[in-house]
């Protein structure tokens, strides 16, 4: 997952040279100039910013698919990567509303033999990478199921302590996924589908949906440096999702609307209640020796505009962030299908600039 802390640094250095005057742009213009020069520089995807009630920017810029020559829009469908864990996470909040879990029970709660050194792992250390699980324990592609997931999972070395410590973990993370599909009867989708997406007003985000045909068109082809790479729906997948190295940890199909559905359903307490809402955004564990905060499934810092709740995501072909600054009553969601200009690349200087106006 690209991880883009210099970002705060970056916000004051360009606010320091910044400077107001009576014949300035007015932000939506200097915002729409900026990402004029993003798309000369490369960059493929789409944008939504929204200040203070007004739609700043919302568009698509370059193409979803060259060949077909159709163009990216708000609606295009793209990789969001590891922004998957905020759903994740989520979901692990309504399955302890339901009754179905709760945050303090442990993987011996869940599964028959664990080891020793992972009996006490709890699902609150899961959810904020302090469980010890390194990063990844395969590639995103190769097609493991889930009893074979578990398998590498309890043979794994932690890396620390668990609880002692902060490290990013995707195998953490799918782990979460397999204890929402045992505790719910339901599949991690079709969970998430029913308890998040619905209530939420979401009809465009998921895996398997995704693969209908109906939604064929809107699905981004992705570009290596502008090199053709395919889509995220045509590559190796189990017959119900993707494998477990990526399922519940990345990979989740959507568009930057849907985000943006996500992030007002969140606020206007569609899906959770207050109670839920705060357990779910609570800064727990600082992120190493950064500045921010993970909750679950999102991260939390301070910036010029006030609190900030984010997140990254990628690959090598996709990127995706979303940030939410309710203090500012500011959100901004971008995802690209190109890596020549990844997402995390423009959010610095957007943000700066909406920050100084």
């Amino acid at each position: 997952m690209i991880r883009i802390n210099k970002i705060l640094i970056l916000f004051f250095a360009i606010g320091i040279i910044s400077c107001k005057d009576d014949e300035s742009p007015s932000l939506r213009e200097k915002l729409e100039d900026r990402m004029q020069h993003y798309e000369q520089q490369g960059f493929s995807g789409s944008v939504l910013i929204a200040h203070k009630g007004d739609m700043l920017i919302r568009n698509g810029y370059a193409f979803s698919d060259k060949q077909k020559q159709i163009v990216n829009t708000t609606e295009t469908i793209f990789d969001f990567g590891s922004l998957t864990k905020q759903f994740t996470g989520a979901a692990i909040v309504k399955a302890e509303t339901l009754g179905l879990l709760t945050v303090e029970q442990t993987l011996a709660d869940f599964f028959e033999d664990v080891p020793e050194d992972k009996t006490d792992i709890t699902i609150h250390q899961l959810l904020t990478h302090s469980a010890g699980f390194e990063d990844g324990l395969g590639d995103d592609y190769d097609l493991v199921g889930k009893d074979e997931f578990l398998e590498l999972a309890f043979e794994s070395e932690l890396q620390f302590e668990p609880g002692k410590s902060y490290e990013y973990s995707n195998a953490g993370y799918s782990l979460l996924g397999i204890i929402i599909e045992d505790v719910s009867g339901q599949s991690y989708e079709s969970f998430l589908k029913t308890n998040l997406f619905n209530p939420a007003g979401m009809k465009a985000t998921g895996y398997n949906l995704l693969k209908d045909n109906s939604f064929q068109d809107r699905v981004a082809v992705g570009y290596m440096n502008g090199d053709f790479d395919g889509k995220p729906t045509e590559k190796p997948w189990l017959e119900d999702g993707p494998a477990w190295h990526l399922r519940a940890n990345g990979g989740i199909l959507t568009t930057v609307e849907e985000m943006y559905t996500w992030i007002i359903a969140l606020n206007e307490k569609k899906v959770f209640d207050n109670n839920a809402l705060t357990k779910y955004l609570t800064p727990y564990v600082r992120e190493g020796s950064a500045s921010s905060y993970y909750s679950y499934g999102w991260v939390v810092d301070d910036s010029p505009l006030g609190k900030v709740y984010w997140h990254d995501g990628g690959n090598e072909i996709f990127s995706a962030v979303a940030f939410h600054f309710p203090e500012s009553d500011t959100i901004i969601i971008i995802a690209s299908n190109d890596s020549t200009v990844e997402a995390s690349d423009l959010v610095n200087e957007l943000v700066a600039i909406i920050a100084t106006s």
